[in-house]
């Protein structure tokens, strides 16, 4: 008996003592390698026109988790059959709503048997910048993207588990007569705001922060109640944990627009805080 503990107790610190397997130092040089492939990728694709092609590119399945891959397909599908913003209404890879110049991918380092990977995006004629953390798993022997991680506490598959609880429980019905994929309004309405001639200086990248820029080219708030739009009104609405980069939009006299036409003011599923910008009218042309 004294024999056998004796074999035990050698065995049990011999096993004690047995280094676990070390990860791969190259590995983190594989999975920073793997995201920049991957950025270069999506910097091509997000010059293309958006449709089903550039979505189905965009989710090319190997590239991702399964849990991650399922989750975006489930949000963009719903996205563009509704005429609601009920997904993502930013470019989740970017974590922006206006397409970089550049992209600089940084510091990696582990996370549990993953890596993480920082990626800053920069854009032309303005300071404004935007970060993203790249989680990457290596499953059967390949790199995928398993997640997001941005400045906040925010993260993709959150953000979409999100708005996947929003959607179940208003069960918005999709419109048979809409066909559209969406990345954000920020860009559309700095487009339309460039083609006025606005000086658009360091403008933001996320529609939460247009009030600035609204306000520097002329616009003051409108408190009126009730409220009556006008022409060319802008409304700001503030994000929210399912919708973190919030939204913009104008009014074209008759309807509310941003990169898509809506069918109301608040474009979600959910009322959330916003705020109204008006140009005076000797600024508008009248």
């Amino acid at each position: 008996m004294i024999l056998l503990a004796v074999h035990l107790y050698a065995l049990l610190a011999i096993q004690k003592h047995v280094p676990k397997p070390a990860r791969a130092k190259s590995d983190g040089v594989f999975a920073r390698g793997f995201v920049d492939n991957f950025y270069a990728w999506q910097t091509t694709l997000a010059s293309k026109p958006v449709d089903e092609e550039y979505l189905a590119l965009t989710l090319h399945r190997e590239r991702f988790s399964n849990a991650l891959w399922r989750a975006l397909k489930d949000d963009w599908l719903a996205e563009s059959k509704s005429n609601l913003l009920v997904g993502l209404d930013f470019d989740p890879f970017f974590n922006s709503q206006v397409t970089p110049t550049h992209y600089r991918v940084g510091k990696v380092e582990p996370k549990g048997q993953n890596w993480l990977v920082h990626v800053t995006c920069t854009y032309a004629g303005t300071s404004a910048t935007s970060s993203a953390t790249a989680e990457v798993a290596k499953i059967e022997g390949k790199w995928r993207l398993a997640n997001l991680r941005y400045d906040r506490e925010d993260n993709l598959l959150g953000i979409l588990g999100a708005l996947e609880k929003e959607r179940e429980k208003a069960k918005p019905e999709p419109d048979p007569n809409y066909t559209q994929i969406r990345t954000g309004s920020a860009g559309a309405i700095l487009d339309a705001l460039k083609a006025g001639k606005a000086d658009t200086y360091d403008y933001p990248v996320t529609a939460k922060n247009f009030g600035t820029l609204l306000k520097e080219e002329g616009a003051v708030e409108v408190h009126a109640a009730p409220y009556a739009p006008e022409l060319g009104d802008f409304v700001v609405i503030a994000g929210s944990p399912s919708h973190p980069l919030g939204h913009v939009e104008v009014y074209d006299g008759k309807s509310w627009m941003s990169d898509f036409e809506q069918k109301d003011l608040m474009p979600y599923l959910s009322a959330l805080p916003y705020k109204i910008y008006r140009f005076p009218r000797n600024l508008r042309g009248k």
